[in-house]
């Protein structure tokens, strides 16, 4: 069984590894004093978009310099993660439109 990753595909692994890296973005830019994307990692697609660029989890209130929501993320899967250097939930790297 091939597993297809953007144009390219890969044979499919005997066990499935539990971290991805994840392009996170907004659709809309922001504006000014505000991420626009980040790379982290995470278990899942759903768990990258509820990582806030500047570490954390979003939650319902307001959230400095990102989305309120995790319906308003977009999460591109980049690769899998086998090191040991950052667990699930960690921001690798972020984009800041500092104003």
């Amino acid at each position: 069984m091939l597993l297809k990753i953007g144009t390219t595909q890969f044979q499919t692994l005997t066990y499935m590894p539990s971290l991805y890296l994840y392009r996170i973005s907004v659709e809309k830019r922001l504006g000014y004093d505000n991420f626009d994307s980040a790379i982290v990692v995470a278990t899942s697609m759903e768990h990258a978009k509820t990582i806030h660029p500047n570490g954390g989890i979003i939650e319902k209130e307001y959230q400095y310099g990102w989305v309120d929501s995790a319906e308003k993320v977009q999460a591109e899967l980049l690769a899998i993660y086998s090191g040991n250097k950052y667990e699930a939930g960690s921001v690798v790297l972020s984009s800041f439109n500092a104003g």
